[in-house]
C-alpha cells in the first residue's frame, strides 16, 4: 500500500512539475505578485515532494534495517539480563 501511494504521489508531482513548466513557458514573467508567489510555492512543494519520495524509495522505508536493529536490541537485553542473573547467583 505504501509503495502504491508513493508511486501515485510521484506521478502527481511530475504532473504538477509539467504544469509549472507549461505555465512558465506560456507566461515567462508573471505580472502580479500572486502568480509569482503561487509559482514559487508550488515549485518548493514539488521539489520537496520529489526529494521525499526518492529518499524513502517510493514510500517504503528500509524495514530490513529496522528489523535487524530491533533483533539486536532484543539480544542485547537478553545478554544484560543473563549477566544480572549470574551476578545474583554468585552473591
Amino acid at each position: 500500500m505504501k509503495k502504491a501511494t508513493g508511486i501515485i504521489s510521484f506521478i502527481t508531482t511530475i504532473g504538477w512539475l509539467c504544469f509549472l513548466i507549461y505555465n512558465l513557458i506560456k507566461e515567462p514573467f508573471p505580472a502580479d505578485y500572486g502568480s509569482i508567489f503561487a509559482i514559487c510555492s508550488m515549485t518548493c512543494l514539488v521539489i520537496s515532494t520529489l526529494v521525499y519520495i526518492m529518499l524513502t524509495n517510493f514510500g517504503s522505508f528500509n524495514t530490513k534495517e529496522t528489523d535487524r536493529i530491533i533483533s539486536e536490541n532484543k539480544i542485547l537485553k537478553l545478554q544484560i539480563e543473563q549477566k544480572e542473573l549470574k551476578k545474583k547467583l554468585e552473591n
